[in-house]
């Protein structure tokens, strides 16, 4: 089911908010990240309602003045403000033989319920579920997991 479970306690989690939803705005804001070379672990857009759209960004905090400083070419995009979580931890979970199994999103949040930890952002592939959570309760999660399942998981701090 799962095989691999990465973690990253060195991030910043940005949510730029009400983004104006229109043809070419991804372009505009992803452009913008790679014109400055900041690279983004993470991307969650939420549904659009009434014209607009929340987007949540991870990126390394190594880069987080960086980012900091286009805040203002953000807004001038189409986000009405950007609001910064410093104390967010980017957690990977990659699945066997690279093909999701029925289940292992189940299995998953179930371990998050467990250890009592509210999960702020969410993203999948086929083989990937990434999840950002508060960097204080990732050990709270290593312990849960270890606890409560047989899998063979490997945890690596990246």
């Amino acid at each position: 089911m799962i095989r691999e479970v990465h973690v990253n306690r060195r991030v910043i989690k940005a949510v730029l908010r009400d983004i104006r939803d229109r043809p070419g705005m991804g372009y505009e804001l992803f452009a913008l990240f790679e014109k400055h070379g900041i690279p983004l672990f993470f991307i969650a857009q939420s549904p659009s309602r009434q014209g607009k759209s929340d987007l949540g960004l991870v990126f390394p905090e190594a880069f987080f003045s960086d980012v900091q400083a286009l805040e203002e070419e953000l807004e001038a995009v189409g986000a009405r403000r950007v609001d910064w979580d410093r104390h967010a931890a980017l957690v990977n979970f990659y699945a066997e033989d690279g093909a999701r199994e029925v289940g292992a999103a189940a299995t998953i949040f179930s371990w998050f319920s467990i250890a009592g930890i509210n999960v702020e952002m969410t993203s999948a592939t086929a083989d990937m579920l990434s999840t950002v959570i508060p960097r204080n309760r990732v050990d709270d999660l290593v312990a849960v997991i270890r606890e409560y399942t047989d899998l063979p998981v490997e945890f690596r701090e990246v």
